[in-house]
């Protein structure tokens, strides 16, 4: 929650999704498509970033996301922009 009262309703969303193709046609012999820096990476900041930005006491209130099915259309981040978890 954010420390400024007059501030505290407004968020700020920072969001990283969880999937990432999976498998696929082989390159170099490798039908596996690691997700480490389509996925991993992100996921790993945000939750870094957390204990970071609470320390901080930022004015405004931050949500932090992780969504899933982007690959598949930005499912997740569509389904939280259409069913925030705030008003």
């Amino acid at each position: 929650k954010g420390s400024d009262p007059a501030l505290a309703g407004e968020y700020v969303v920072l969001t990283a999704h969880l999937d990432h193709v999976g498998v696929g046609a082989p390159i170099n012999g490798d039908a596996i498509y690691n997700g480490a820096m389509d996925n991993a990476s992100g996921i790993a900041t945000l939750i870094e970033a957390a204990p970071a930005i609470a320390a901080a006491q930022p004015k405004r209130s931050v949500l932090f996301v992780a969504v899933t099915a982007e690959e598949k259309g930005l499912l997740g981040s569509r389904y939280f922009a259409r069913h925030p978890t705030v008003a």
